[in-house]
């Protein structure tokens, strides 16, 4: 049986973690505020149903917010929510959001702080730290070996369900590129090979799950979400609007084609693609 684990002092690599988000944060307030004014391009796929995209791949647990709790200003409670995923030094690091609203609205029990966790390569939890609101995120940087918008900064707008492409971000040649999706999507990862594991947190079943398979280099897979577009019904899921999936992006159309995953159940939100020796390290 896990013993309840306490908030701790943030350390460096915590503090890192925190302050790149902060940074982060910055940089999509420009972004966005450029819209306004900067040209997009728009690439258009059409609105086809998504289709199963072969081979298959297998899902585990990799770690689970069962067992860890946190002090809140109403007693103890269990972390719940996993949503962004990072990697920094040899750890993986998960912000579980326990029911804060978006605007730091306190939950149902009132509690107002996520919680950020630290696990090892094992998914044994190291250390953890209440951050006060909802930990949440919303950009990522597409690698250089992505078969488009390579070294680009991505904005993800789920309800409208684009990704927004800057290119030169911060600079006198900046520009915008839009990619008009076939569903929503929340995060995003480019497999380096492959070789290595895919880890993805499942806020529906307050689980980490890694994901291996035969990936391909600079392929786009994503966690589709039906149910945050603007369209989708109040109840969901729902006809039409499943639970959450995996799903691999063509960059150039934006249409989501269906990944065929085996094992644990998977209702995918943040993802991150790691390199097979990071796995090698903990065998």
């Amino acid at each position: 049986m896990n013993r309840p684990a306490w908030p701790r002092r943030a350390g460096a690599r915590a503090l890192a973690l925190i302050a790149a988000g902060a940074v982060t944060a910055a940089v999509a307030a420009t972004a966005a505020a450029a819209t306004a004014t900067t040209a997009a391009t728009t690439a258009s796929g059409p609105p086809a149903a998504a289709t199963i995209a072969a081979p298959t791949f297998h899902s585990r647990v990799f770690a689970s917010g069962s067992g860890i709790a946190h002090r809140t200003r109403g007693g103890i409670e269990p972390i719940s929510q996993p949503d962004d995923i990072s990697y920094l030094a040899g750890h993986i690091f998960v912000g579980f959001q326990n029911g804060v609203g978006p605007q730091g609205q306190a939950s149902t029990s009132g509690n107002r702080d996520s919680t950020v966790v630290e696990f090892d390569l094992r998914g044994h939890r190291v250390a953890q730290w209440d951050v006060a609101g909802k930990c949440d995120g919303v950009t990522a940087d597409v690698p250089a070996f992505a078969g488009r918008f390579a070294g680009q900064f991505m904005l993800t707008s789920q309800g409208d369900e684009e990704q927004i492409f800057v290119a030169a971000a911060g600079t006198a040649h900046q520009s915008l590129s839009v990619l008009k999706l076939t569903a929503s999507v929340d995060d995003t990862a480019w497999p380096t090979g492959p070789a290595g594991s895919l880890y993805t947190t499942d806020n529906s079943h307050n689980t980490i799950e890694r994901i291996t398979g035969p990936f391909t280099r600079g392929s786009e897979v994503a966690a589709t979400t039906p149910c945050d577009e603007n369209s989708a019904p109040s109840t969901c899921p729902g006809p039409g609007f499943p639970p959450n999936y995996l799903g691999r992006v063509n960059p150039n159309t934006g249409l989501i084609s269906r990944v065929a995953v085996t094992g644990a159940p998977l209702a995918p939100q943040g993802m991150l693609f790691l390199r097979s020796f990071s796995i090698e390290m903990v065998r």
